[in-house]
């Protein structure tokens, strides 16, 4: 299960860094020791196996401690992300229904007027917490320290570990459930295609309620005994700081991010110092503008991916002799990938059809949502929509 990461990362890595935020930093085995402290105060909260919590938060390193504390019980995370706003915070929680709430000021003010729609909820935490909003707990509260910590609780590896919410362009966000077993498929995948090592230094800077962040970088960096250091939010000119002075070796934005990146860079009016060894980019189609000036900056290749909230990234175009401009790449060698014609069946080469994906890191379903489930699976290939 999830929670093993964790473990097996602090017995080898103990004394190293595992998250920087601001000034403040991590080591392997604080961190554990939190996530025992935070997973017995969610035990005597009453939570157990099969039982889910959210998250709506700005990226902090609580968020890593409250994924890994879940883990460790078989309580399913429900992560908001703060872009947000009610309508679709109060859709995600009523969806999902969470027994518990961990926010903070800034955005649970946002829902605060609709508690009473949210029904199932029965505790609120805030990192800030405040006199002004009722029927809420400090979240410092649920870190009083232990002598022992307590096992971790038993369930199949086939559990909910996450329900992950798309973004509902399309009509309602619909909540992609991970489970545990796919989660660590993905993540020694990962690790081992980009070659993750304990000296690389993870800059996050998309919302952790992200596929993109939450699995490819946050779990595969504490899976590798690397450091993830954890932005709020994308801010170019904070990301390139980073970049220029704390040695970050790896970065995983969107286009649009990469080109704020790239602006930023160029007001410089020098050259930017950087020990980066890889930059992905996914979420949208890339510019080639965008990796030109990346590549003249910053002196490597952007590496394009693709991917879903449903499926984690499936391809991705190598960097060197085997990049082949304009293409997303192969498909990773955990997972399958086709173009389907719409019987099903393979397109001739050449020929346009949709993209089908197959393989353990494919969501086995939509939370409480037959009507996509029904349509979104042929044959045990994913249909995501997307032509190839």
């Amino acid at each position: 299960m999830l929670y093993d990461i964790l473990i097996r990362s602090a017995q080898t890595f103990g004394d190293r860094t595992a998250i920087e935020f601001k000034q403040r930093r991590y080591h392997y085995r604080e961190l554990l020791n939190m996530t025992d402290i935070l997973a017995e105060s969610f035990r005597k909260l009453g939570l157990k196996p099969g039982d889910r919590l959210s998250l709506y938060l700005y990226n902090c390193p609580e968020i890593v401690l409250v994924y890994f504390a879940c883990f460790k019980l078989g309580v399913t995370v429900v992560p908001i992300n703060y872009r947000l706003k009610e309508d679709e915070a109060r859709y995600i929680i009523n969806h999902s229904r969470p027994t518990l709430l961990i926010s903070e000021q800034s955005l649970f003010c946002r829902i605060a007027g609709i508690r009473p729609e949210l029904a199932s909820l029965e505790h609120c935490y805030l990192l800030d917490p405040s006199e002004a909003f009722e029927d809420t707990r400090a979240f410092s509260d649920l870190l009083t320290p232990l002598q022992r910590p307590a096992p971790a609780a038993e369930f199949p590896s086939d559990s909910e570990a996450v329900i992950l919410y798309t973004s509902g362009t399309t009509g309602a966000p619909k909540g992609a459930v991970l489970a545990h077993d796919q989660m660590m498929t993905h993540t020694r995948g990962h690790c081992d295609l980009v070659r993750f090592d304990s000296s690389d230094r993870v800059l996050v800077c998309l919302a952790l309620a992200n596929n993109f962040a939450f699995s490819h970088q946050m779990l595969c960096s504490l899976c590798a005994g690397a450091t993830l250091v954890i932005a709020p939010d994308f801010d170019p000119d904070e990301v390139l700081e980073k970049i220029e002075h704390e040695a970050i070796t790896m970065l995983y934005m969107m286009p649009v991010m990469y080109h704020a990146l790239n602006k930023a860079a160029e007001s410089k009016m020098h050259p930017v110092p950087n020990r980066l060894r890889l930059a992905i980019v996914a979420g949208d189609t890339t510019p080639a503008v965008v990796v030109e000036n990346f590549k003249r900056t910053f002196g490597l290749e952007l590496c394009e991916g693709i991917g879903m909230t449903e499926t984690q990234i499936y391809a991705l175009n190598p960097t060197g002799a085997g990049k082949q401009f304009g293409s997303v790449g192969r498909p990773v060698g955990y997972t399958e990938v086709a173009v389907q014609d719409d019987e099903g069946s393979a397109a001739p080469t050449g020929e346009i059809g949709e993209i089908a994906v197959r393989g353990n890191i494919v969501l086995r379903r939509y939370l409480d949502n037959p009507e996509a489930n029904a349509s979104s699976f042929r044959n045990g290939w994913f249909l995501t929509g997307d032509l190839g």
